[in-house]
């Protein structure tokens, strides 16, 4: 018996979902979309950091524009933040 013959002698037709069924769908989503989601302290601490780099650079180098790029700057910055950076894009004189 083929595989295509076998799927189609277990397929009795169309899947009806229990409402428990879809209850559990949405537990689980919510609880993926909570533990990707970064805390206000962890973003108070990325912020933070992020303005310490740019504010060294400025103080030792001749800095003509800094800017954030990446998923920060673009707010979609997902935990566990022990795999994540920040983009930090810094322009300097064209003198170096």
């Amino acid at each position: 018996m083929s595989s295509n013959t076998r799927l189609a002698a277990r397929s009795t037709g169309p899947i009806h979902h229990t409402p428990r069924v879809r209850l559990a769908v949405c537990e689980e989503t919510s609880q993926l979309q909570s533990n990707l989601e970064i805390t206000d302290l962890q973003s108070s601490t990325v912020s933070t950091r992020q303005q310490g780099v740019r504010d060294t650079m400025n103080t030792g180098f001749k800095v003509l524009d800094d800017f954030l790029t990446g998923s920060y700057a673009r707010s979609t910055m997902i935990a566990p933040l022990t795999e994540a950076d920040i983009d930090v894009f810094v322009v300097l004189d064209p003198g170096y």
